[in-house]
């Protein structure tokens, strides 16, 4: 009964999740009822100015949704650092990279304190288990 009603509550966030869960090609051809699920298995987390979230070399198990901030994506070539990308609301990182499991070659941190929701390959895989026509969708991607 709860889950019915958080389903149909109309709340700016979760329009906000749907549009980007739905702007992602993983995601494009789910039925609403599955991109709630999947909205509402984001972790929203809380990133200081300056962290780093994101290291060269680290695995590439999570997905990020940027509610609100900025980060910083870049890498270092000779000692020096260079910004290939500022991200914002509502851009997303590493929408692939979280199925495939790889190892980052860039670095990303905050420029501000930033909001964002975090979609892990262990909750990706938990929605896989529950959702035999939705892991096929992500094994295919």
């Amino acid at each position: 009964m709860i889950k019915n009603i958080m389903f149909k509550y109309d709340d700016p966030l979760k329009k906000f999740l749907l549009k980007i869960l739905k702007s992602i090609p993983l995601f494009s051809s789910l039925s609403l009822k599955k991109l709630l699920v999947v909205a509402y298995s984001l972790k929203p987390i809380f990133l200081q100015k300056d962290e780093v979230i994101i290291k060269e070399e680290d695995p590439t198990n999570y997905m990020y949704i940027i509610q609100k901030g900025w980060l910083e994506v870049y890498s270092k070539l000779d000692g020096n650092e260079f910004v290939y990308e500022m991200l914002t609301t509502a851009s997303v990182l590493n929408p692939r990279l979280v199925v495939v499991e790889e190892l980052s070659y860039i670095c990303v941190r905050c420029a501000t304190h930033t909001q964002a929701f975090v979609l892990s390959i262990d909750n990706l895989n938990k929605l896989k288990e529950d959702d035999e026509k939705f892991a096929t969708i992500v094994d295919r991607y």
